[in-house]
């Protein structure tokens, strides 16, 4: 079973979206990938997301990147959303 964490998914409410630097609507995004936890109608671990807009979330899942090249998204793009995510924890703004 996948890790889940409600508190984390809305942690991504009110921040930047960590590839294009949009400030609005940027939701929890999780990570396509088999070896994360994906799998047919079912979400990666929760632990495995990015802080993204709605239209980088959308590239992300249906754009028209090879699978090579969403694996470099997604790795070029984890640290900095867990930057922010661990920034949270350390204020306290966001628990787990």
């Amino acid at each position: 079973m996948n890790h889940r964490s409600e508190r984390l998914r809305k942690s991504a409410n009110g921040e930047t979206c960590v590839y294009c630097g949009r400030q609005d609507g940027v939701v929890w995004c999780h990570s396509n990938e088999q070896n994360h936890g994906k799998g047919m109608s079912i979400k990666a671990h929760d632990l495995l997301g990015l802080y993204l807009c709605g239209t980088c979330h959308d590239l992300y899942d249906r754009g028209p990147w090879s699978r090579e090249q969403k694996h470099a998204f997604f790795r070029d793009c984890y640290p900095k959303t867990m930057v922010r995510v661990a920034e949270k924890l350390v204020t306290g703004e966001l628990k787990l």
